[in-house]
């Protein structure tokens, strides 16, 4: 048996298994995953995009994932309902806003290039149609690319995002409400104000991410920065309101403005960052030399020297008071924190 003959017998007992599975209702509280493909016909079953989300278990027996994120979201055709995960199996474009507002998994397989991008260049080479809750590149590019917003009076809920790229939007993750959210080799790049923007009361962990040449997305007229890209601010990663959260592993750097803006009520310790790379942002380096070598000689604990002592340092060097206010202190970071 040849190579393409194992993989597309691999495919049709995977996709019997998922079969299978469909063929019991979901009660509504259920949590199960469910298949999307890129660009790439996974199936078999000759359908891509909207076409795949249109598909369902009771029509063509290999029709059994879904061709957009936001149709794997949704309640149709056996998709998760907000409750459970969408995996990308093989990569594409999806000219889509994603809004999520329960406990999603939303993530690509190994190898799988799954990029939340608010510019389609037309035409698409493979015919498919990504964008139908967003008609037109301008009406996305001025938009939010992936949207979570777990109500403050709804049901606890987790939020996971991995292996995901995100371009060109206003705010390439925009975090709101009571969200409770891991970022797992999360790429915001290239969107107007923020990369990551982590608002309300949510409690977010971002590693292994990057945040990158945030605020340098060009306009139409091709000047920079034009009428419909300025960059407001043009942050990488930014906490606000309420929100805490902790910065692990991942990078800031490129962006216009600051590379991390800790703005949060919550103050220096609700927002920690650890073995971050921070550099290369517009406002030029805060740090103050040796402060790294300075934290970890006088803590002897490498973690507590990455966050809370280097923090406080900082803040100081760019004349920011280190003590909790009641209204939102900033701590902006540039190439330390």
């Amino acid at each position: 048996m040849n190579r393409s003959t194992r993989t597309s017998a691999f495919r049709f007992a995977q996709a019997g298994v998922l079969a299978a599975a469909l063929a019991v209702p979901f009660a509504a509280h259920a949590n199960h995953p469910v298949l999307v493909e890129g660009e790439q016909d996974f199936d078999g079953d000759l359908r891509v995009g909207i076409e795949e989300d249109m598909d369902g278990p009771d029509g063509d027996p290999l029709g059994l994932t879904f061709g957009t994120i936001g149709g794997c979201l949704g309640s149709m055709n056996a998709a998760i309902n907000q409750n459970g995960t969408c995996t990308v199996v093989t990569s594409g474009t999806f000219a889509e806003v994603v809004n999520i507002t329960g406990s999603v998994t939303l993530e690509a397989a190994p190898g799988v290039r799954a990029n939340i991008d608010a510019f389609l260049a037309p035409p698409d080479p493979l015919g498919n149609v990504f964008n139908n809750m967003m008609s037109s590149n301008d009406t996305r590019l001025n938009a939010p690319g992936i949207i979570i917003n777990v109500p403050d009076d709804g049901p606890p809920s987790r939020v996971i995002i991995r292996n995901i790229t995100t371009q060109n939007w206003t705010d390439g993750v925009l975090i709101m409400g009571n969200s409770n959210v891991l970022l797992d080799g999360v790429e915001a790049t290239h969107n107007t104000n923020h990369g990551i923007n982590v608002t309300g009361n949510a409690v977010v962990a971002i590693v292994n991410s990057s945040a990158t040449a945030n605020g340098f997305r060009r306009g139409g007229g091709g000047v920079f920065p034009s009428a419909d890209g300025v960059p407001m601010p043009g942050v990488g990663i930014r906490f606000q309101d309420s929100s805490r959260g902790e910065i692990r592993n991942s990078t800031a750097t490129g962006n216009f403005s600051f590379g991390i803006a800790n703005q949060s009520t919550s103050g220096a310790t609700g927002v920690t960052i650890r073995d971050t790379t921070i550099i290369g942002n517009f406002p030029g380096d805060p740090n103050i030399p040796g402060a790294r070598a300075f934290c970890r000689a006088q803590l002897g604990d490498f973690d507590r020297a990455e966050s809370v002592c280097f923090q406080f340092l900082v803040r100081s060097a760019i004349g920011l008071s280190s003590s909790a206010a009641p209204t939102p202190v900033p701590m902006m970071m540039n190439g330390g924190m």
